[in-house]
């Protein structure tokens, strides 16, 4: 059990699975129930008050949670946060960066460089894998939020599957004042030609996500042209098949018809994912760069799908190159950091 310690003056909104105990909120991240209780709410009734301790030993509060340790004992949850109740409503569009910096505890001037975000399915292997690569490695008070550091500097990472998930980092540690914000993932193409384990580098982005235009995206955003440009060099260097792309970020993995195949490439669109674009929105709005590479992993203009089976060697170039994109995000991360210097 992990309690974080709270943070004054702030808070979020109401979640149906929060409640308000004297001046403290409890929020709660859970997954899968165990046997027999499927509501974690439905868990907390007519039981008897407890206390809480912190992850150091300290005294949170004397709390009026009932079922505390009923909740914890049948729930397989991520963990639970102690958030500060605040005085007066205030929408998430509407906090300040120092509201992000008392809930990480990250005092101005402490903010990574530089942003990793992952979309997968494979969460854990990729968390894994990633932060292997980092030094000093943390995890920070937000779920699958991690600061690490690369030769001197600090990189934040986040598996973050979908635009919705990725915007929640990015608007974080973008309006913190981290400067670089780079996508990582898989994605599918359009072009005939592609072959699986190449590299998208997207240049245009059609902002389908259902979200840029919340963060004043227009129809079409763009990575930035140095980043791509210095992506590109590395990918090439290690012999990587890349191609800067016309690109559609589309909010659903599922929800896609040969018909919308066919429409995407007569517009002249090339890959497929379902963060970029989002992402980069964000980046503008706090003034982050921004920068996606993808492997690709389908060819939808092949009838191809992530359903149908890789060859051997189709899938050791997906394998290959997922193990790169991560090494050259490093790599334009330093040269970043090089050039501020």
């Amino acid at each position: 059990m992990v309690l974080r310690p709270a943070t004054t003056g702030t808070g979020r909104d109401e979640h149906p699975d929060t409640q308000l105990v004297s001046n403290f909120r409890f929020a709660w991240l859970w997954t899968a129930p165990r046997a027999g209780h499927t509501n974690p709410r439905a868990a907390l009734a007519a039981q008897t008050p407890k206390s809480a301790t912190g992850h150091h030993g300290e005294t949170l509060a004397q709390v009026s949670l009932d079922g505390l340790d009923l909740f914890l004992s049948n729930c397989k949850y991520k963990y639970v946060r102690m958030v500060g109740a605040r005085q007066s409503r205030m929408a998430i569009l509407d906090y300040s960066d120092q509201n992000w910096r008392d809930a990480l505890g990250m005092p101005k001037g402490q903010e990574p460089a530089a942003l990793i975000l992952e979309g997968t399915w494979w969460r854990n292997a990729a968390t894994n894998a990633r932060l292997d690569r980092l030094d000093d490695v943390r995890e920070l008070a937000f779920p699958d939020m991690y600061a690490g550091s690369w030769q001197g500097q600090t990189i934040a990472y986040c598996c973050a599957y979908g635009a919705a998930r990725a915007v929640e980092p990015t608007h974080i540690f973008a309006q913190m004042g981290t400067r670089v914000v780079i996508q990582l993932g898989t994605c599918g193409s359009l072009d005939v030609d592609a072959m699986p384990g190449s590299v998208a580098l997207p240049q245009a982005c059609a902002a389908r996500d259902g979200i840029s235009q919340h963060y004043g995206g227009g129809d079409t955003v763009f990575t930035d042209p140095d980043l791509v440009g210095q992506a590109e060099i590395c990918l090439m260097d290690r012999d990587v098949k890349t191609a800067r792309t016309n690109h559609l970020t589309w909010p659903s993995l599922f929800a896609q018809s040969d018909e919308m195949c066919t429409n995407w490439t007569q517009e002249g669109l090339q890959t497929i994912d379902m963060e970029t674009s989002a992402v980069i929105a964000v980046g503008d709005t706090y003034g982050a760069k921004t920068l996606s590479m993808l492997t690709v992993w389908d060819v939808l203009r092949h009838g191809q799908t992530f359903m149908d089976p890789l060859e051997p060697e189709d899938d050791a170039r997906v394998r290959r190159s997922n193990e790169i994109i991560f090494d050259v995000a490093l790599e334009v991360i330093h040269a970043q950091g090089q050039s501020r210097h």
